[in-house]
């Protein structure tokens, strides 16, 4: 064994880009089930909308129950393909949208913000999703440390760990800050979980949005992750064998 965590969060995000749900248990094989299974598009274009370049999804939030993925508005859980909530997403993105699953072998095209920390540098640029899959990540999972987000709170300002601003799927503590970029490569057990550790995780202009939760907009944290943190907070991992993680569960090293 070359080192250990502990499980202390896990989470799904049913919608990309919308905020998501905390859960006690999940179940992995490919992905998370229900983890990014829904997409919001352009109506117009095609394109699948993502809060790197349409910060208002992240005001809304989505969750998995029973077999459906449903949108929260106006206090009402509703199916995220119901005609209301489409309305408020389209609302919330400023244009007509529609609800989607991710379709085997179809790759999605994604806007996304080019933004150092100074809005004068504001652009936009394309990139395209992997066939079948509403992630813009390059891994099913996404794990950063607690010691990882309250070193940001120490070194840049208050509010820069939150967790929503990286929107992983495990967050781990009983290791050092930034410990986890050194498992680069290596395999890792999670609960029953087998997976490959790809690369660090490297970051765009979504943690500096403002999100629900009052989570503030700050451009200079992306400046502060560029110079200081090479763009990266937290890792990648690679599913190699399928299984059950629950919080509480020993991360072990290998």
């Amino acid at each position: 064994m070359a080192g250990s965590a502990i499980i202390r969060q896990l989470w799904r995000y049913p919608v990309k880009s919308l905020g998501g749900e905390q859960l006690q248990q999940v179940n992995v094989t490919s992905a998370i089930t229900a983890d990014r299974e829904f997409g919001v598009f352009d109506a117009a274009s095609g394109k699948l909308l993502s809060a790197k370049s349409v910060p208002g999804l992240l005001d809304l939030q989505a969750r998995h129950r029973a077999g459906e993925t449903e949108i929260l508005h106006n206090h009402s859980w509703l199916a995220a393909t119901a005609p209301e909530a489409v309305a408020a997403l389209s609302a919330a993105a400023g244009r007509p949208v529609q609800v989607r699953r991710a379709i085997a072998d179809v790759v999605s095209a994604i806007d996304m913000e080019v933004d150092d920390g100074d809005v004068r540098a504001e652009a936009l640029t394309t990139f395209e999703t992997q066939p079948g899959s509403l992630f813009d990540s390059r891994s099913p999972l996404h794990l950063v440390s607690e010691a990882t987000l309250q070193s940001l709170e120490a070194d840049y300002a208050a509010g820069a760990g939150a967790v929503q601003r990286y929107r992983p799927n495990l967050v781990v503590d009983g290791i050092t800050a930034l410990a986890e970029d050194a498992w680069v490569g290596r395999t890792v057990k999670l609960g029953s979980v087998i997976a490959t550790v790809r690369c660090k995780t490297e970051r765009c202009v979504l943690p500096s949005r403002a999100q629900r939760d009052e989570v503030a907009l700050d451009r200079g944290l992306l400046r502060f992750l560029k110079n200081q943190r090479e763009f990266c907070v937290g890792i990648y991992l690679q599913i190699e064998q399928a299984g059950e993680i629950n919080v509480g569960d020993q991360l072990v090293v290998t």
